[in-house]
């Protein structure tokens, strides 16, 4: 019996040690090589490349990412679209249009031209919907607006599907939002990664914040009071500006925007955020 359980022990310290030594280890570093675009923004990995928004130019990163060029692909069929993100549930494209009263959601059924899809208006809501991200499961759509009923200049709201429709937006509460803004929400598994300019007093510049993303039921246990936001440690972080990012969960890679070295410029991280995700403060 004891030799038994000694073996089940070795075995489960083998497997262990291969889960350990199969692990990516991670890594980031400034893409030296990538011309970077003034204004690049709205960045997300859609159908394996990297897309962004430069001055009302869609720009590509190609598979090779050591370049940014014009996307011909969506720049041809959504050539007004900011934004552009699939629901990894249903594998529907979704975008984002601004106009005069902020930007605003759209469902992609092909052809084109940006205002051709088909607007998404969460029930009860005429805000503006900002850098849309979509849960694992496709249940919860969370975006960033200013505006009545905020905590900031721009806070974190979240609908959940109930259906065919979406619910009513929920503030996701003072543990996420402050009096600053928060934007740029990514689901990241069971976490919700955003960024922030209000959650260290007395520092104004974006950083990266993670939290836990309850299961709810009801739109109204989806306010985070009772759980931990964490600020993500270097290299993600920095004493600049850290926004913009982008995972590509599938590559194993992420990419965001960082002015550390005093001015703009695209960085990348190879690696899984699950060892790193909880240090900091």
């Amino acid at each position: 019996m004891k030799r038994g359980a000694v073996i089940l022990c070795v075995l489960a310290g083998l497997a262990q040690l291969l889960c350990a030594q199969s692990a990516q280890p991670f890594t980031a570093q400034r893409l030296d090589n990538v011309k970077f675009p003034w204004g690049l923004d709205g960045l997300s990995v859609v159908d394996g490349a990297l897309r962004g928004s430069a001055g009302g130019l869609r720009v590509v990163g190609e598979r090779a990412w050591v370049s940014l060029e014009p996307d011909t692909l969506f720049g041809r069929l959504l050539p007004e679209a900011e934004f552009i993100v699939r629901n990894p549930a249903d594998g529907n494209l979704y975008y984002t249009v601004k106009d005069k009263e902020g930007s605003r959601l759209y469902l992609y059924r092909g052809g084109k031209g940006a205002h051709g899809g088909i607007a998404v208006e969460p029930q009860g809501w005429n805000g503006e919907i900002c850098h849309p991200a979509f849960s694992p499961d496709g249940r919860y759509l969370v975006f960033s607006a200013a505006g009545d009923g905020g905590l900031g200049r721009h806070d974190l709201w979240c609908s959940r599907r109930v259906g065919d429709a979406w619910g009513h937006p929920v503030n996701l509460g003072m543990r996420i939002n402050t009096q600053g803004d928060e934007v740029d929400p990514l689901f990241y598994g069971r976490y919700l990664l955003f960024a922030s300019n209000g959650h260290c007093p007395g520092d104004t510049t974006y950083g990266f914040y993670s939290a836990a993303f309850p299961k709810a039921e009801t739109d109204d246990r989806l306010i985070f009071y009772s759980y931990a936001v964490q600020r993500l440690p270097e290299p993600l972080n920095s004493i600049a500006d850290d926004r913009g990012m982008a995972v590509d969960l599938q590559q194993g890679k992420g990419y965001w925007i960082s002015s550390r070295d005093g001015h703009e410029a695209l960085y990348c991280f190879s690696g899984s955020l699950e060892g790193i995700r909880y240090w900091g403060t």
